[in-house]
């Protein structure tokens, strides 16, 4: 569904047929979103995430020039509005004050960007969030920062104990090796010592290492 520009009198839509551009409004910045909002001029305006200006409310050097891509700089304000006569144009209102939703979705962001976890496991014990006084982590409200730092505590959990059963195997195999190299080692005493025998036309003890010889041999295999 195309988007319409948010600003005051402006009917401009998202097309293909035309040269302009959309922009959502900064939410992780908050200084620079008071300043947008402020300057839409319409009561009570809270815009959401899908919310837009078109590019013809910026003045040509907010924006940077890739090819044919026009980019926002990333302190660019929207200023070029057309105001009706019977409305003043809006002056510099105290900080506005975010509702607990856009508050939410800032934080919410940060948090992800911060709780990356890495596949490098020297890295498992990188600090953890804040934490109060009394030990129990800080976190302000958002409950996808619960969810973030549970699943973090579990990944952490099945790490250490994929590595402790990797040591615990890696130890066992050494053993068995070991084993096994003194098992090849008699075999070949013991299959060198019956070719020495069989040159000698069969000694009256050459069956005994026959035997002994193809005992080991089946545990070999």
């Amino acid at each position: 569904m195309p988007k319409s520009c948010a600003a005051y009198n402006c009917t401009n839509r998202q097309s293909k047929n035309r040269g302009l551009t959309f922009h959502r409004f900064p939410f992780s910045k908050p200084d620079l979103f008071e300043e947008w909002v402020n300057n839409v001029g319409r009561a009570e305006f809270q815009p959401t995430q899908h919310t837009v200006i078109c590019s013809e409310h910026f003045k040509l050097e907010c924006f940077n020039t890739w090819g044919n891509r026009k980019n926002l700089k990333h302190n660019a304000v929207p200023t070029i509005f057309h105001y009706p006569d019977t409305m003043k144009k809006p002056q510099a209102r105290k900080k506005l004050k975010l509702t607990s939703e856009i508050k939410s979705k800032i934080e919410v962001t940060e948090e992800r960007i911060e709780t990356l976890p890495t596949v490098n496991p020297s890295r498992v014990e990188e600090k953890a969030p804040g934490r109060n006084p009394g030990g129990a982590p800080c976190f302000e409200g958002a409950e996808d920062h619960t969810y973030a730092a549970t699943n973090l505590g579990i990944m952490k959990k099945r790490l250490y104990t994929a590595l402790e059963q990797n040591e615990r195997l890696r130890k066992r195999l050494k053993v068995k090796q070991e084993e096994m190299r003194k098992m090849v080692k008699k075999w070949q005493a013991l299959k060198d010592e019956l070719e020495e025998l069989r040159a000698r036309d069969l000694s009256p003890g050459c069956e005994t290492y026959v035997v002994e010889i193809n005992q080991l041999q089946d545990c070999l295999e």
